[in-house]
């Protein structure tokens, strides 16, 4: 099936590119077969914690490194794509559903709650801060250039073959700065 996709696909002068989502079972994916047909594996390495999760970590270093690492080990890290992601969750204390936003939006939640500056710790290394609005407590995790640096760093000491943003427009804006 795949095979007569990518043949359909290749003759228009089109590409073929798989999105993997780390933590699903990818056991019963053979990436190997699956190479001689797909152009790029786009690896979705972000979301570990997704909005209907209690607070945690969009990306955790270990989480991170440790997906990076299986995806790559066995294959030629060039064709793969590391998509990283730049936004945030803003989970109200005790609700069902965190919303995402951007870290623009963040950072003015955190100045018109006077935080000074996000804490950081381990084992999840993202940035985070508490704060209180309208009689309710929140906490909210974003992707800070730091942070998205870092993982940028690993992908390419890992070789991959190029990056993505998922969200754009939701980043912080010193990406791409130095």
């Amino acid at each position: 099936m795949i095979e007569k996709f990518a043949d359909a696909l290749h003759s228009e002068g089109w590409q073929l590119w798989l999105c993997v989502s780390p933590g699903q079972e990818l056991d019963y994916i053979d990436f190997d077969e699956l190479s001689d047909h797909v152009d790029r594996f786009v690896a979705l390495l972000f979301d570990e914690t997704s909005d209907v999760d209690p607070p945690g970590p969009l990306a955790s270093r270990m989480w991170f490194e440790g997906w990076l690492h299986v995806l790559l080990e066995d294959s030629d890290p060039r064709q793969w794509i590391i998509a990283l992601g730049s936004y945030g969750y803003d989970w109200t204390i005790g609700g069902k559903k965190a919303e995402l936003i951007s870290f623009p939006e963040a950072m003015s939640r955190a100045s018109n709650a006077e935080i000074a500056s996000a804490e950081v710790s381990a084992p999840g290394y993202n940035p985070y801060f508490y704060y209180e609005d309208n009689d309710q407590r929140a906490r909210s995790l974003v992707s800070r250039r730091c942070h998205f640096s870092e993982r940028l760093a690993r992908s390419a000491e890992a070789k991959a073959g190029g990056f993505a943003l998922y969200r754009l427009g939701t980043e912080d804006t010193a990406i791409g700065t130095r």
